[in-house]
């Protein structure tokens, strides 16, 4: 029995999970509309094929959904593109999104998190994350972001648990 308890004592760290990561208090999805260009990200294994280029496109949707739209240029110089549908998760905060890019006979079986945990202002730049902090993305509405601003973006990344290692910075030609 005190092998039993001594197993259990050490495996409930492992079972009790970190603090979610944190998101903007509120997001105008509004001004969240329209191109974003990537400037660094923790890329998921969709982006391996990308080399440059990369950006997306959101869009409101009537049925209160977002378009997705994320392009970018692969090692043979040609363009990838895939579109899919984001859903707002948190309704208060419409922080918290999930994407789908599948969908199967009308119905979309897969969803990976899309929280934003941080935005300027004037909607010039946005931290993006997951909450498992496998997967980040630092946007901007312009294909360069200034220092100060990159910077910035990445201690949120960092103060929210990523790791800042991982990130990959972006080309754009």
């Amino acid at each position: 029995m005190l092998k039993f308890f001594l197993m259990v004592l050490m495996l409930l760290p492992m079972t009790i999970s970190a603090k979610e990561p944190d998101v903007v208090p509120y997001l105008d999805i509004k001004r969240y509309e329209g191109k974003w260009f990537e400037i660094a990200s923790i890329p998921n294994i969709f982006q391996e094929k990308c080399v440059s280029g990369s950006n997306a496109t959101y869009s409101l949707l009537n049925n209160g959904m977002i378009e997705v739209k994320n392009e970018c240029t692969k090692a043979d110089g040609l363009k990838d593109q895939i579109v899919g549908i984001a859903r707002i998760d948190d309704k208060k905060t419409q922080s918290k999104l999930s994407v789908s890019f599948v969908e199967i006979f009308g119905f979309r079986p897969f969803w990976g998190d899309y929280w934003v945990l941080g935005i300027d202002s004037k909607y010039n730049y946005a931290v993006v994350g997951d909450r498992n902090r496998k997967y980040a993305w630092i946007l901007s509405r312009t294909p360069i972001l200034s220092s100060e601003n990159t910077k910035n973006a990445v201690e949120i990344l960092k103060n929210n648990g990523f790791d800042d290692t991982k990130l990959k910075f972006t080309k754009h030609l």
